[in-house]
Formats: structure tokens, C-alpha cells, sequence
């Protein structure tokens, strides 16, 4: 198996002769094993025409309740217990008790929830008269505590009762004064104010105050205010109501007569306190049910995912003419027949037959599918190179190669000494605590991604680690480990004769007048121990430097083109070996040859012309290949002498092109 890693394993397709009696539970075993793919042998079926489509329709509509159940849990704030435990596919017997016991608790629990509703309805229009008639009775009977709502500020309604009345008709003298009392959420007041005041041209008088804030069983509802309209006539009547009808506004019918109301306000608190006890009941069951429920819920999605997953297999192989017996064709690779057949050997077991399955290897007439062999560890490389595109049967795997090169052009990227060991101690935080992790189920997405990658972030972190001592980058300051290979002789008045100054008081002086600093350069030729040659990691004097980023962008720069060449020619000799493997020669000279002499001629030049500058330039005069250059600054530029390589080629092709166009028009004349 772990030669798997490095090319694809070898695949055999098999046909399998499974009894109609036993065909589920191979299949349940094939499933738990996880080393098969089966070849769907009904293509030309409708979905509706399968076999097993009544099964499988049950267990959708088993899924619709689960779902439902799962979402009451999740209202309820109730946590879903998730076993750690395997839980393995169970007998097809098991589906008619999954369906008696969900339905059950579904029924119950749409039977708790619409009784709840028309309780919560009746108890909330039951509280909104308590408190209709009790504020009517102060703001009518007893009259307003507060100041008079015709004087607050937030009022549109600015009445003259008795004045609107008699200019509204004639007609209305002497009619008798109506009333229309009711509830309307607090926020839709002002609108209501206004509404009522536009339409009815200010004829009608109202007055209102906010409900009290006692409504325990329902403390999330909106806060409400009572009201009251007063007006007169059968018009001004006709308008209120569908005014009323047109908001948000509930109409209660209050007695006129104190006494009547106060023996109706006592019978709604004794039907509200009844029902109060109803609904606590009736939620005290709910919580029950649902407590009961979150217990089993998640074994019953997962049997129900498993038998959902059997019977889509079971619709994609083909059905003897007897109906006796179900063929199969799928794909197995062939280190792990053993095992298929021990799995076949348990589901007939268990199902009770004598007969056992037959597995037989056929010859395949297409291209056997990918299937690598991996591991914890070289999973998350694997889901990299995947995501780039699989490769086909047989060819070179590129992961082993990957699982170096990734983290470590990373670290080329990204070498610092500090957020490695930042990144390196997090990934051996989720490494050996990964047991604890997958026990707790961690659903978040980022969590995920983060613990499916950690051996990636160990590598990353280690190479990091490494590539930032080479950088001597440390939170992106230099530490002076092995000392600097630049020093000078010169001291401070040396320094300033150098700029043509008198001495350190000059300098300050002309640096005051001009508000800057003097730079001193370190002439590499003078101040550099080309005997002690470089440090081993970066010299720690470019901290100091104005410089330093020009240097170190050029040096990573290169550094990178480098290794950049050095994959992709890496990447050529593997699919060399792909072609040498398939015995293809066309591919061989006209495919790979080509690629290698167009990067060898071009890139590997320039990456050989890089080494050479940094062996043969130094800081003072040389000869080099017969030119002499009076130092490292001299040096031929790179992207000028890549440039000029196109040169003659695009000059040649431009003047083939105008001499054509030339003959083309003197011709044309």
C-alpha cells in the first residue's frame, strides 16, 4: 500500500452475483469498508422505474422529519448528543420502527406547536382586553393621571371636540357620542395618529396610554398601547372602522358601564391565570419531548443517511430476470480483494444465506479510476495536488514532492524566526490533541480547515523556522549571532572629513540648518573581510541599513527564480516518467524534449547566469570570461540580456512581415 502513495494503485473491476435476500447487507458491509466503486448498470432507468425507489422515498421523507425535529432542537437551545461511538449500518427490518418512533415524536411535536399557538393568541387577546378595560377605566372613569394628550408634544391629534362636531353636519346635532376602544403596537402610534387625523379632517378626538409591561409568559412581544376614539355620526363610524381595519389596530368592545366592566375584567384574569397554566404545561411537555429526541436524534440521521446510501447503491445494479438475483460491476483495488470478499462473507452471514456472493474479475473496457493510498498525515498534500486536478490511472502521483515543496517555497515566502515558532507550536498543539478534537465534533468551517491541515502548518512552521535564521529575521529585526563581516578603521572625525566637514560641531551645525541627517556609506572595497568571507546567515549590518530592502528583494528575488526553475523542471522529469511509463516515444521527442530545450535555453540560462554573478562579481575590480569590470555595480542586468535574446528574433519576424506587405503592394499596383 504505501507504494500506492507514489502511483496510482493497481484496479480491478469485478462483477458481483449477490442474492436479492442478502444484496443488502454485502452492501451495507462494502459500505462500512469504504474500498469499492460501483458502476451505475441502469443508466437507461428512470429514477421512478428502480427497484428500490419505494425504499429510498421513505427514507427521504424520514430525512424531512429529522430535519424538522433537528430545527425544534436547535429553537429550543437544546444540544444534539453525538455519539463517538461507530454507528453501523442497520438491518432493513429497522426502517418501519424509525418510521413509527419519528413520525410519533413529529406529530407530537406539530400537535405541542399548534396548540401553543392558538393558547399564545387567545392569551394575548385576553391580556389586551385586561388592559383595555383597565386603562379605559382610568382615562374615562377616573380621568388621566398624566397631563391631558390634547398638550404633549408627540399628539398630532389637536381637537376641538365640540366646534369639529357641529361644523362637521348639520345633521349631527344632538347624535349621540360613540367611542372605539382598542390595542396598536407602540411603534406604529405616531402613523396611526396621523392616518386618522388626515382622514377624518380632525373630527374624532382620541386619547391613549401605553399597556402595562406585565405580560410574563410573553415578555418578547412588542410593547402596545391602548386607545381611545371618540366621535360622533354614522359617516364619521364607517370611516373609523376602516381605518381601523387597515392598520395594525385591534378592536375590543369595552361596556360602557363600570360595573359590567369590572366583573368582565375579573373573569379575563381568571380565564388568563388558567390559561397560563395551560400553556406552562403545555411547554414543560414540549421540553420533555424535545430532551428525549436530542438524545436519539443523531443516531437516527446517521442509520438513515446509511440506509439511504445502500439503497442508492442497491437502484444502480442490475436485476436478474428471476428476481432472484442482483449483478454488480465496480471497481476494487486489487491489494484489497481479500478484504472485499471477507466483507461479503460477513453480509451473507449475517443476512442468513447459504449461498454465498460470487466476485469475479472481468476485463475492463475503459480507463480504471484514480485511487491513491493515504494517511492523516498526507491527506491535507493530497486535497492540495486534488485541487489542481487529479491525475489519471497509473501516472506519477505529484504529493510526495509536494508535501516538501509546498511549505518550503512557503517558508521562502514567509521566513521569520518568531511567527514560525508561532505557527509551529500550533500545529503541534492540534497534533497531540487531535484525538480530543475529533471526539468533540467541531462543526465551525475555519476550525476545520485549520485541523485538516496541520501537518501542513507543522511543515510550514519548521521550514519557516529554518529559511528565518538563514534571514537572520526575527519579528523582522536581526539578531548579531556570528558577528558581521563589515568593520572599519575610521572613527567619528573620520567619518566627518570624509563628508568634507570640520569635526562633529560642523556637522550638527550644517544638519541643524538643513533638518536632515548625513548618510555615511561603508565602501565594501575598504569596510567588507572578503578573507573571513560571508556569515552563515544574513549579516546582521543590513538591519542598519537605508538599503536593505533593494538588497534583500534582489537576493530573494533570485533566490526564488531559482527554485521556481528547479520545480518546474522537476515537473517535466515526472511527466517523463508518465510517458516512459505508457511507452509513448511520440510524447517523449515531441512533447518533453521541446519543453526541456525551451526552459533549458531560457530559464536554466538565466538561473546559471545568476550563480555566476554571485561567485565571480565582488566588491573590487575583476577580469571576467576576458572583460574587466571595476566592480559588482558593473555587472550585466538580467532583464536587459533576457530581452535582448527576443530581440533578433522579433526584429527577423518584423521584417519578413514588411517585406511581405511590400511585395503584396506592388503587386496590387
Amino acid at each position: 500500500q504505501s507504494s500506492s502513495i507514489f502511483r496510482s494503485a493497481d484496479m480491478s473491476l469485478c462483477q458481483l452475483f449477490l442474492q436479492s435476500d442478502a444484496a443488502y447487507h454485502c452492501i451495507a458491509e462494502l459500505g462500512e469498508s469504504g474500498n469499492v466503486q460501483f458502476r451505475d448498470l441502469n443508466k437507461g432507468m428512470g429514477a421512478s422505474q428502480r427497484r428500490f425507489v419505494g425504499e429510498l422515498r421513505r427514507c427521504y421523507e424520514l430525512d424531512r422529519k429529522l430535519r424538522y425535529i433537528e430545527n425544534e432542537i436547535v429553537i429550543d437551545d437544546v444540544e444534539i448528543h453525538e455519539k463517538t461511538e461507530i454507528i453501523f449500518t442497520p438491518d432493513p427490518n429497522v426502517l418501519n420502527n424509525l418510521e413509527e418512533i419519528i413520525e410519533k415524536i413529529e406529530h407530537e411535536l406539530i400537535t405541542i406547536n399548534n396548540t401553543t399557538k392558538s393558547l399564545k393568541d387567545s392569551h394575548i387577546h385576553l391580556w389586551e382586553l385586561s388592559q383595555v378595560i383597565e386603562k379605559v377605566q382610568l382615562m374615562v372613569d377616573d380621568g388621566p393621571n398624566d397631563p391631558d394628550p390634547l398638550d404633549r408634544d408627540d399628539s398630532f391629534v389637536i381637537i376641538d371636540a365640540e366646534e369639529q362636531l357641529i361644523a362637521e353636519d348639520t345633521d349631527r346635532t344632538g347624535a349621540e357620542l360613540r367611542q372605539v376602544t382598542g390595542v396598536i403596537p407602540r411603534n406604529r402610534m405616531t402613523a396611526f395618529e396621523r392616518l386618522l387625523w388626515r382622514m377624518c379632517s380632525g373630527s374624532v378626538f382620541m386619547r391613549w396610554t401605553d399597556c402595562d409591561d406585565n405580560n410574563a409568559l410573553f415578555s418578547g412581544d412588542e410593547e402596545k398601547a391602548v386607545f381611545v376614539l371618540f366621535f360622533t355620526g354614522d359617516r364619521m363610524a364607517q370611516k373609523v372602522d376602516l381605518i381601523c381595519r387597515g392598520s395594525p389596530a385591534r378592536i375590543y368592545t369595552c361596556p360602557d358601564d363600570p360595573a359590567v366592566r369590572q366583573i368582565l375584567q375579573k373573569r379575563n384574569i381568571d380565564k388568563l391565570n388558567v390559561m397560563s397554566e395551560v400553556i406552562g404545561r403545555t411547554l414543560d411537555y414540549r421540553k420533555r419531548v424535545i430532551a428525549a429526541a436530542s438524545r436519539s436524534v443523531y443516531e437516527w440521521r446517521i442509520k438513515v443517511l446509511k440506509m439511504k446510501m445502500v439503497y442508492h447503491t442497491l437502484d444502480a445494479l442490475y436485476v436478474d430476470i428471476t428476481q432472484r438475483y442482483l449483478i454488480a460491476e465496480c471497481w476494487i483495488p486489487t491489494e484489497e480483494l481479500d478484504d472485499v470478499r471477507t466483507s461479503l462473507m460477513r453480509g451473507s452471514i449475517a443476512a442468513g444465506c447459504f449461498v454465498h456472493p460470487i466476485l469475479n474479475e472481468i476485463e475492463p473496457n475503459e480507463t480504471p479510476p484514480t485511487h491513491f493510498t493515504v494517511n492523516k498525515f498526507t491527506s491535507g498534500f493530497q486535497n492540495i495536488v486534488d485541487a489542481y486536478g487529479i491525475a489519471d490511472y497509473k501516472e506519477l502521483n505529484p504529493t510526495p514532492w509536494t508535501i516538501i515543496s509546498f511549505p518550503f517555497l512557503f517558508a521562502i515566502m514567509f521566513g521569520d524566526v518568531g511567527h514560525a515558532i508561532i505557527m509551529l507550536v500550533f500545529a503541534l498543539y492540534l497534533i497531540f490533541k487531535e484525538k480530543k478534537l475529533i471526539a468533540k465534533k467541531i462543526k465551525d468551517e475555519i476550525i476545520q480547515t485549520f485541523f485538516g491541515g496541520r501537518y501542513i502548518i507543522l511543515l510550514m512552521g519548521a521550514f519557516s523556522l529554518y529559511t528565518g535564521f538563514i534571514y537572520n529575521d526575527f519579528y523582522a529585526r536581526s539578531i548579531n549571532v556570528f558577528g558581521s563581516s563589515w568593520a572599519t578603521s575610521a572613527n567619528n572625525n573620520s567619518c566627518w572629513n570624509w563628508k568634507g566637514l570640520n569635526g562633529q560641531e560642523e556637522w550638527e551645525r550644517q544638519a541643524a540648518e538643513r533638518n536632515q541627517s548625513i548618510e555615511i556609506m561603508l565602501d565594501p572595497v575598504y569596510c567588507y573581510d572578503a578573507d573571513a568571507g560571508p556569515s552563515l546567515i544574513l549579516d546582521p549590518i543590513w538591519d542598519l541599513a537605508n538599503n536593505k530592502l533593494n538588497f534583500l528583494n534582489s537576493l530573494k528575488m533570485k533566490s526564488a527564480v531559482i527554485l521556481g526553475i528547479l520545480q518546474m523542471t522537476l515537473g517535466l522529469f515526472i511527466s517523463l516518467g508518465n510517458h516512459i511509463h505508457i511507452r509513448s516515444k511520440a510524447d517523449v521527442f515531441f512533447v518533453f524534449v521541446p519543453q526541456l530545450l525551451f526552459l533549458c535555453c531560457i530559464f536554466v540560462y538565466i538561473c546559471l547566469q545568476i550563480i555566476v554573478k554571485w561567485i565571480a562579481f565582488t566588491a573590487g575590480p575583476a577580469w571576467i570570461f576576458g572583460r574587466f569590470y571595476p566592480g559588482a555595480n558593473c555587472a550585466p542586468n538580467l532583464l536587459i540580456g533576457l530581452i535582448n535574446m527576443f530581440m533578433p528574433a522579433v526584429g527577423s519576424s518584423l521584417t519578413m512581415l514588411a517585406n511581405e506587405h511590400s511585395a503584396t503592394s506592388r503587386r496590387i499596383r
